[in-house]
């Protein structure tokens, strides 16, 4: 009898180890689902108004036309000899949108500028939805002569690769254009009379565009020195400016100290100051408004006509948050350069024939391993920075033919060759013109 009670006393032991093992202890647990990390956004969009003589570029039922601006002409009504005319057609405004190399995005697109012209567009900037660094680069710029009318090649030192041909001569891309250093450039910050920007803030439809009622020469394509500040280039050329690229930062900046501006990130909330920031930050959201004015002289002379001026301009936004140092990237600038000889052959006399440009082999040498061959209006691209020597020969000179070289261009005149001294970047032309005429020695008997 002791022993079973024993063995239960056991099993009741063991029972209570089994109910303590399944017991339930004091938990709580917790679940973070769905974790995500999703990039934030920038987006950089542009809008354009071009104007230009008086006239501003706007949409209507027959696309972009020019137009009188408003009170420009006494009753409104343009004079006839008026250049361009009301409804013609036009390019350089369009809305807030991404650009594309389309026709429909070039600021410029002038074909037919003469002395005394001028013209601004009014060109805004918005970066979605973070503050950013800004920038603007002008590049690719190309300068050129194109054809060379009479009365440019009677201008002398004006225009040297013209006064070395016959009227009419097409000279091409050569990049010696005149143009480029005959328009000036002048650009502000068009924020109006108060300072910063109190247009198009999204929680008050009544300010939606430019010149809005917050500020009405905010964006209004006006230079107002004694509001707007100082000009950040005054007649500025393309080449100056092409020298680049442009921090923006350095103009925001510098209307924050300027005026005095107290709130360091610059979001105002659309008052004063609104979109300048101490460190010269673009401020998320906000419509920067820039003004772009061009202008050629009267007193420019015929050493411009046919001359065609393009370049590239391009706005870069880039992140400002984590990047406190960030400084706008200077262009590469290359380490080779370009060589193109222009192959000219003029007649003192119609009488005389039988002379032609694929009669002459030209020929470049550096005298440092390069020595070869070009072909004319060929550009040689790749070429080591330095001096060269441009020649020629002649095969099957016509007894009695004389053929005098004249070297010009970016070519100096060594008599019977040329030289040329090209720098990195550089992409240059030597014109080579032969006047072909008829020796007076010579006796064909």
């Amino acid at each position: 009898m002791k022993k079973i009670l024993i063995s239960l006393g056991m099993l009741v032991f063991v029972g209570a180890l089994v109910a303590g093992g399944t017991g339930a202890f004091f938990s709580d647990t917790e679940t973070s689902e769905g974790n995500v990390f999703t990039a934030g956004a920038l987006d950089l969009k542009v809008d354009s108004t071009a104007h230009f003589n008086s006239m501003v570029c706007v949409e209507g039922e027959d696309g972009y036309t020019w137009q009188p601006e408003p009170g420009a002409f006494p009753n409104d009504e343009v004079p006839a000899q008026h250049y361009p005319q009301p409804g013609t057609a036009c390019t350089g405004s369009w809305t807030e949108s991404d650009l594309t190399d389309a026709v429909e995005w070039r600021f410029f697109n002038l074909t037919d500028v003469k002395p005394g012209d001028e013209g601004e567009n009014t060109i805004s900037l918005h970066v979605y939805n973070n503050d950013a660094w800004g920038c603007f680069l002008v590049d690719n710029v190309e300068d050129n002569d194109n054809d060379c009318t009479e009365p440019e090649t009677e201008t002398g030192d004006a225009d040297p690769e013209c006064s070395a041909v016959a009227p009419n001569t097409d000279l091409g891309a050569n990049g010696l254009g005149e143009l480029g250093s005959a328009i000036t450039f002048d650009a502000w910050l068009d924020q109006g009379s108060i300072p910063g920007f109190q247009c198009n803030n999204p929680e008050d439809e009544d300010t939606a565009g430019a010149s809005c009622e917050a500020d009405p020469t905010e964006g209004d394509n006006i230079y107002q020195p004694e509001d707007e500040g100082p000009l950040f280039w005054e007649d500025e050329t393309v080449d100056e400016a092409s020298e680049g690229p442009f921090d923006i930062k350095d103009v925001l900046g510098a209307a924050y100290s300027i005026y005095g501006c107290t709130d360091a990130t610059g979001d105002t909330n659309y008052d004063d100051c609104h979109g300048l920031a101490e460190d010269g930050r673009m401020v998320g959201s906000v419509t920067y408004y820039f003004g772009l004015a061009w202008n050629i002289p009267a007193e420019v002379g015929n050493e411009a006509q046919t001359d065609s001026l393009v370049s590239d301009l391009t706005f870069e936004a880039v992140q400002h948050r984590n990047n406190p140092d960030f400084t706008c990237t200077p262009r590469e600038v290359e380490e080779t350069a370009t060589l193109k000889v222009d192959k000219i052959v003029q007649f003192s006399s119609v009488t005389i024939e039988g002379v032609e440009v694929a009669d002459f082999t030209l020929h470049i040498n550096n005298g440092d391993g390069i020595d070869m061959d070009v072909t004319d209006e060929v550009p040689v691209s790749d070429l080591p920075p330095g001096t060269y020597t441009v020649s020629e020969i002649y095969s099957g000179v016509p007894a009695g033919i004389l053929y005098d070289a004249q070297f010009s261009g970016s070519c100096v005149d060594d008599g019977d060759t040329g030289s040329i001294t090209l720098g990195a970047g550089d992409n240059l032309t030597c014109t080579l013109v032969n006047v072909v005429s008829v020796d007076p020695e010579f006796n064909p008997i």
